[in-house]
């Protein structure tokens, strides 16, 4: 009679030899196999649908968004979601950091890896000085709320909201 480690052990091995090795290996495609995998006679795709593919944009519908609100320019003129894009356009982005202008190098319609994504394009050297300097100038800027000095004391609180209570008092009456 077995020990209850040793059955499981047994019905371990036995779903291991149905699950694993009855069925045939599926491998996972390496990075250089998914760049290869966006068709290398494509020549023209849409931008949103590359905004998305490049991984600027986290999903394709705020790529569009981005596209249709203005924040996006293909070759300096402002576009529809709809526009389609070829190697060497330029990209004139609007995010949150500020500006960046990219030059596309590939096509894919298809999001794959963040190392496949990142041969689609070359950001210049120009908006690339211009994040640093912008990045650095960040950094050394002061706090909000630096210039106002010390927090307040319970005193100095107590103070302050009476003089709210009677300015607020004085314009109703």
């Amino acid at each position: 009679m077995r020990r209850r480690g040793q059955q499981r052990d047994a019905i371990s091995h036995l779903l291991f030899r149905h699950c694993v090795l009855a069925r045939p290996c599926v491998l996972r495609p390496r990075y250089d196999e998914v760049a290869v995998s966006c068709r290398p006679q494509m020549d023209r795709v849409r931008v949103d649908k590359w905004l998305w593919a490049a991984r600027l944009f986290k999903t394709r519908s705020a790529a569009s968004e981005a596209v249709l609100g203005g924040r996006i320019h293909v070759n300096g003129a402002r576009v529809k979601p709809a526009k389609e894009v070829v190697v060497g356009d330029t990209l004139e982005l609007t995010l949150r950091s500020g500006k960046r202008t990219i030059q596309v190098t590939g096509l894919c319609d298809k999001r794959g890896p963040a190392t496949a994504a990142a041969t689609l394009y070359a950001e210049t050297l120009e908006s690339i000085a211009a994040r640093e300097r912008d990045a650095l100038q960040r950094r050394l800027a002061k706090p909000v709320g630096a210039d106002l000095g010390e927090r307040p004391s319970k005193r100095d609180r107590r103070r302050l909201e009476a003089l709210r209570r009677r300015a607020q008092g004085g314009r109703r009456g």
